[in-house]
């Protein structure tokens, strides 16, 4: 049995926050996105019904720092996986309007290709930082 954990640091309390679950292994998937600490979940995808992926959206209210996404694949030995972080930013003198996280994992169900299962997830504050917009010129 094989579980992983993962942490998405820069998500605060009010956020809005869309997610993607996909899965294309022929093992099955429990995943949970919630609070580390009151447990309280906010989405849950248990993979075992001929649903490959799943969608949706939620507003986090818990603490700055602590949603979480447990990953637990019963029939793997042991989960790999690779991770990239974005900033939502438009250049780099604007505010940061939000944060992207991709991870695909490797449950070595077959070849090592890393595309066994996929996580997309993408955060914005509740309220974003107002940046005035210069005028068209004519």
């Amino acid at each position: 049995m094989a579980m992983q954990t993962l942490l998405f640091p820069a998500i605060g309390n009010g956020a809005r926050v869309s997610f993607f679950f996909q899965r294309v292994s022929q093992y099955y998937y429990f995943v949970q996105l919630k609070d580390s600490s009151t447990g309280r979940p906010f989405a849950t995808w248990n993979y075992q019904s001929p649903d490959y992926g799943v969608a949706g959206s939620f507003a986090y209210d818990g603490a700055p720092g602590n949603l979480i996404c447990t990953v637990d694949c019963p029939q793997s030995p042991r989960l790999d996986n690779t991770w990239a972080e974005n900033i939502i930013t438009p250049n780099p003198e604007s505010p940061t309007y939000g944060t992207v996280y991709n991870v695909a994992f490797n449950d070595y169900s077959g070849p090592i290709q890393f595309s066994n299962f996929f996580i997309s997830l993408v955060s914005w504050p509740s309220v974003l930082p107002i940046v005035p917009v210069p005028p068209i010129p004519i």
